[in-house]
């Protein structure tokens, strides 16, 4: 038995049996070895994946992928589970939005607790064993119910009833649970009088951040009980019911259909959430093949649903024309309607693998705080030990994001930073999908614009015949053989795509050479370019010059015209190519817009690199981030860009900006452009302008602030 060995000391059984010798990871390491890969088995503990978690490199790591969730993991740099699950609490608006008296918000403190640079201070021991893992600070529902009994001595019941009551807001049950717990705590004598009430006014506050993943409370699931299965409404869900869940399929599959659900199993309930009244959304649904069936189900918009490409997505990155899985088909979202009433909700969660249950016979899926760090830290691990791998399958995944273009920028700029590029679709491999190419990443023929469907299968199987037909592989051919083996057959805005987005760099002419050259050979005739076809092997020179020279005479002196007149029109045509009226070269600025208007990013080279005053930069994004200058000078195209208004300072209310940049080397989110930057420069920013920046590393935030701006 031999192990790929990780500088980490991760290792993974080698799937080869023949082998028998240990391969380390190094740079010395060109192909990597099949592995067996079990997630239940992985090192929880590996040094390396929490110092990518730590080090905020979380692009792509579940839960905390965003600008905010990186920053807290640099902050409070977890490396565990719990911190992990901690965080996640923490960055949800409640938290962030609950003020202590010193200004600072809950997560801020948690923090800093944590870091040993503020006190934990706790009422009594009891106290402590409850809130210790949270610092102190009260995040979990589980937390209140564990106070409630232990504090002010209620039992499960009561306890259930005080949790019920925090979420609905009922007033008059909190007035009477409220003496009911200050009566309790009086009682049990573990805190006083004053703390109890202390304590419960804490406990109310806490539900303004719990998760809001919820149903309404006429949802249906179908419970399981002295061996019959009965429908109940979810309000009358207790937990320990069984409810059916689907059962086994392939996790590897691209997609899944209720025929790949083998069977149906049983899951538990295992917490209770009554999240009171929340803003509803509707899904209505029809069988795939059988529009008669119909399905709906009220949910909040963040609650989460399987669909046919075994992705578990919320509402809010759902749309009309999306599947979803059922217990009894394929279901097609007919209709949307998002966050209409405000209705009371419930969330139950169940000890199924991936938290699958049916809910109105549509398969939905949630999970606390935990389940959600468990599933991060298997990202960011898999980012880790197999960064290509994670970033080819989170780059397939880009069309199902809201915004799949932004989402496929973030991904090949976060993929610079481990020396991971991302590079055009090539015409000698294609492939429908992004696919790993070496040690890097090639874009897929399908995520070309203006190539659809059926111009995918067009196109590949078009090229398997002229591999045939003349008799080498794509990775021999010359410009000539696929202009003229081609071009008729596939769609020509398709195929000035596959030219403009760089597909055809391989054969070593300018895109807009080709681009010019192929306008020039669709002014041949049908015939022409039949007869070119078939006496191609006997055509001296590689260049459309030649062929021109060569099929410019009419046909009884060995030439391709039918007369005169069109031999003549060939020639002159030969003297366009050889003297073209504009100039066929490629300039940088062209580039980067066609890669943008059919990639939707510039891959070989950037906007910037095309601006003349660009060399005045000091650094590039990636050099700037990897060194300890201060002070840089970038050249940088500007994206997203958010405007808030300060809350603080002498004057309240100014406007400033948190601004993405990029350049061809890498990108920074969230530069700061304070009040008196954005003032003087603001009408500069603004998507896909470039600029000379002056950025400061902001040592204390580690990030980076605009002090100047120049139009380039």
């Amino acid at each position: 038995m031999a192990f790929l060995i990780y500088p980490c000391g991760c290792k993974f059984e080698l799937q080869d049996s023949s082998l028998k010798d240990d391969i380390v990871v190094d740079d010395k390491l060109k192909e990597y070895p099949a592995i067996k890969l079990d997630f239940n088995n992985i090192d929880k503990d590996c040094k390396d994946t929490w110092n990518l978690i730590s080090e905020g490199n979380t692009t792509g790591v579940f839960q905390v992928e965003t600008r905010l969730g990186s920053i807290w993991c640099k902050k409070i740099q977890p490396h565990n589970i719990d911190e992990l699950s901690l965080i996640i609490a923490l960055i949800r608006p409640g938290c962030l939005e609950s003020y202590m008296e010193d200004g600072k918000n809950l997560t801020h403190h948690c923090c800093e607790r944590k870091h040993g640079r503020e006190d934990v201070v706790y009422l009594n021991d009891t106290m402590k064993e409850i809130l210790k893992d949270t610092y102190g600070i009260l995040t979990y529902q589980e937390e209140a119910i564990l106070l409630a009994s232990k504090v002010a001595g209620m039992n499960l019941q009561q306890a259930d009833s005080l949790r019920k009551a925090i979420g609905k807001k009922d007033t008059e049950l909190m007035s009477k649970l409220e003496k009911e717990f200050v009566e309790g705590c009086k009682n049990t004598g573990v805190v006083t009088e004053e703390q109890g009430k202390e304590i419960f006014e804490t406990i109310r506050a806490s539900q303004r951040y719990q998760f809001n993943r919820c149903l309404a409370l006429d949802t249906t699931v179908e419970v399981y009980k002295d061996y019959k299965y009965i429908i109940k409404p979810i309000k009358d869900i207790k937990i320990g019911d069984s409810l059916t869940c689907p059962g086994y399929y392939s996790d590897t599959k691209r997609s899944v259909s209720s025929d790949s659900i083998r069977w149906h199993e049983l899951t538990n309930v295992v917490n209770i959430f009554d999240n009171g009244k929340q803003f509803i959304s509707t899904i209505s649904l029809s069988k795939i093949d059988d529009k008669s069936l119909r399905k709906e189900i009220d949910c909040t918009i963040n609650h989460r649903f399987l669909c046919s490409d075994n992705v578990i997505r919320p509402v809010k990155n759902l749309d009309i024309g999306n599947i979803l899985i059922c217990k009894d088909g394929n279901y097609i979202i007919d209709s949307l309607w998002l966050d209409h009433t405000k209705a009371p909700t419930i969330n139950i969660e169940v000890d199924h693998p991936r938290h699958l249950y049916y809910a109105n016979g549509i398969t939905t899926s949630n999970s606390h705080s935990i389940s959600y760090a468990m599933v991060g830290y298997y990202t960011a691990y898999c980012k880790t030990h197999f960064p290509l791998q994670f970033y080819t399958s989170y780059l397939r995944g880009a069309i199902w994001k809201q915004k799949p273009l932004e989402e496929i920028k973030t991904l090949v700029n976060d993929a610079k930073k481990q020396d991971i590029y991302v590079l055009p679709p090539d015409i000698r491999n294609l492939k429908e999908e992004f696919y790993i190419e070496n040690k890097n990443i090639r874009f897929g023929i399908s995520e070309i614009k203006n190539i659809g469907t059926s111009a995918v299968e067009t196109i590949l199987r078009h090229l398997q015949s002229v591999v045939e037909k003349l008799e080498k592989p794509i990775t021999e051919w010359k410009w000539t053989e696929f202009l003229v083996f081609c071009s008729q057959d596939i769609n020509n805005s398709a195929y000035e795509a596959l030219i403009s987005c760089g597909a055809c760099d391989c054969f070593g002419i300018g895109r807009r050479r080709m681009i010019y050259e192929l306008k020039i050979y669709n002014m041949l005739s049908p015939g022409e370019r039949k007869w070119i076809q078939d006496n191609f092997k006997e055509i001296k020179g590689d260049t459309l010059v030649d062929i021109l020279q060569f099929c410019g005479k009419v046909k009884k002196e060995g030439g391709g015209c039918h007369n005169q007149g069109r031999a003549d029109k060939l020639l002159k045509l030969k003297g366009e190519l050889e003297t073209p009226p504009h100039s066929t070269l490629d300039n940088v600025l062209t580039i980067a817009q066609d890669e943008e208007k059919y990639l939707g990013i510039a891959l070989t080279v950037s906007k910037v690199d095309g601006r003349a005053d660009a060399e005045k930069a000091t650094h590039t994004i990636k050099d700037f981030i990897g060194c300890r200058d201060k002070y840089g000078i970038l050249a940088v195209e500007v994206g997203e860009i958010k405007i808030i208004h300060t809350k603080k300072g002498k004057n309240p209310g100014q406007e400033m900006a948190f601004v993405n940049i990029s350049d061809n080397s890498g990108s920074i989110d969230g530069a700061v452009c304070f009040p008196n930057v954005f003032a003087e420069n603001g009408e500069l920013l603004y998507e896909a302008n470039t600029l000379l920046m002056q950025v400061e590393r902001n040592t204390t935030q580690e990030g980076f602030i605009i002090n100047k701006l120049w139009q380039i």
